[in-house]
């Protein structure tokens, strides 16, 4: 996994972003997992497995958080790494600021292979991109089960050509 922040190493350790997960109903806790893999890896030695298991009323997602006001007001995409294991599997990402505004861009599996994506960051004008809080990544039962790989997640100035 490349990592979006060069400078969370100068950060103290209660300071630096850390991932989260989250999943409704209560008691529901399986319908939602993450673990890194080096089974389906895009760069480097490992990728984010993630899974969500459609159950009636369920939702969750999978976050970076406790950014120090991180600004991304100087780049234009978010980009990252995506591999599916079937075609349609749909989940939304999504920013966060500081003030709790958060918009989020639909996301569809197009291929099983590793498939790059970029989101202008553009399509999140609610949203201060000068004072991030998190970005994440949402799953519902409206969109079904999902099972997806995630690689190389990056704010970038330029849409980048693979």
């Amino acid at each position: 996994m490349k990592y979006i922040w060069t400078q969370v190493g100068s950060l103290p350790p209660n300071a630096r972003p850390y991932p989260f997960l989250w999943s409704f109903p209560k008691g529901n806790e399986n319908v939602l997992t993450a673990q890194y893999t080096s089974q389906q890896v895009h760069t480097g030695s490992y990728s984010l497995k993630i899974e969500f298991r459609k159950s009636a009323g369920a939702y969750g997602g999978l976050g970076v958080g406790r950014l120090p006001s991180y600004s991304v007001s100087k780049t234009g995409f978010a980009t990252f790494w995506l591999r599916g294991t079937s075609l349609g599997q749909t989940f939304e990402f999504k920013l966060k600021d500081i003030a709790g505004k958060e918009e989020g861009v639909l996301v569809m599996v197009a291929t099983t292979e590793w498939e790059y994506v970029s989101i202008p960051l553009a399509r999140f004008a609610e949203v201060d991109l000068t004072a991030l809080e998190n970005f994440n990544l949402g799953f519902t039962e409206d969109w079904g089960s999902v099972t997806i790989y995630i690689d190389d997640v990056e704010f970038t100035e330029q849409e980048l050509v693979p």
